[in-house]
């Protein structure tokens, strides 16, 4: 997998300081669950963007 398109996404799933033998599905979705957060993070990081704040009066 080294080297190819699903690299990064088959180390997440095989990581082995949780990995003991086949993890199963609940575990494969939180960890899906993570990462599109922070994707998400990223994204919004890198394009600026900031929630807005609330006003304190």
């Amino acid at each position: 997998m080294k080297g190819g398109p699903n690299e990064d996404a088959f180390r997440i799933l095989t990581r082995p300081e949780q990995a003991m033998g086949l993890i199963d599905v609940g575990t494969i979705r939180s960890r899906v669950a993570e990462v599109d957060m922070f994707k998400k993070f990223l994204k919004e990081y890198r394009g600026g963007k900031q929630t807005p704040e609330k006003p304190t009066s």
